[in-house]
């Protein structure tokens, strides 16, 4: 089977860095045209099945894709309990021992809500019934995509950013077979206009792959070929190494 995943375009929450979890921000007028420029780019590209989050950022996004789709709640954002709806800077200060535990890895009811490993298994779920298809196209969030992609390339769920951030209506693709490949990943090219993944090619503990070069790999899965005139961006550090970006137009 090859999935694609996708994150839904930003939301008025995004926008003012308030935690949504599975309340229904809808999209901004910024997350609007990333859907549209996603259903652009989308447009001749042929999928077998397309699903979507029931939560309305998600199904906004897909509505903007211009192809059907079918909604399924078991791929909504985790529930965050009582983190929903406060900001970011209200989180650390009402809930520190909380955060702590979360960054340390602990599996926990966040917010009192769910925990990382709940999502995870809900969603693995759910994709099992996706697989007598060969190509899939899921709109989803955040933390779904990237607790799917832990556990698709092997990688610990934790806090969920062993993988990085995900840009808004970015595509992750990942061939799921005998081996495990990841052709895509956080590619956010046709509304990354700022130049956001490029920005992180600029720290220097990053390191650049050019086309033509080794892929390289991310727990148990392989990096896909480079596709002509694109890179790869590989974030590396002393325990772990962060996909910024795969197959996105050179910096």
């Amino acid at each position: 089977m090859i999935l694609t995943l996708v994150r839904h375009g930003e939301t008025l929450s995004n926008a003012t860095g308030t935690w949504q979890g599975q309340g229904d921000s809808q999209l901004s007028p910024l997350g609007l045209k990333q859907a549209e420029l996603l259903g652009e780019r989308l447009e001749r590209v042929h999928f077998d099945r397309v699903v979507s989050s029931d939560l309305r950022r998600a199904v906004e996004t897909s509505e903007l894709l211009g192809k059907p789709y079918t909604c399924d709640p078991a791929f909504r954002e985790i529930d965050l309990g009582s983190w929903e709806g406060l900001t970011r800077e209200q989180v650390r200060e009402a809930f520190p021992d909380e955060l702590a535990a979360l960054s340390r890895g602990e599996d926990l009811p966040v917010g009192g809500g769910e925990s990382w490993l709940d999502v995870q298994r809900r969603t693995l779920a759910a994709l099992e019934e996706l697989r007598g298809e060969q190509d899939v196209l899921l709109v989803a969030h955040g933390g779904v995509i990237l607790t799917l992609m832990c556990a698709l390339v092997g990688r610990g769920v934790g806090t969920v950013r062993p993988l990085g951030r995900l840009l808004n209506t970015s595509m992750t693709t990942i061939e799921l077979g005998d081996e495990t490949i990841v052709h895509r990943y956080n590619d956010a090219d046709h509304c990354d206009a700022d130049g956001v993944w490029r920005e992180a090619a600029k720290r220097g503990h990053d390191v650049a792959i050019q086309p033509g070069g080794e892929p390289g790999i991310v727990g148990d899965a392989r990096l896909g070929e480079l596709e002509p005139g694109r890179c790869g961006l590989l974030e590396v550090s002393s325990d772990k190494t962060v996909v910024a970006a795969w197959n996105v137009v050179r910096p």
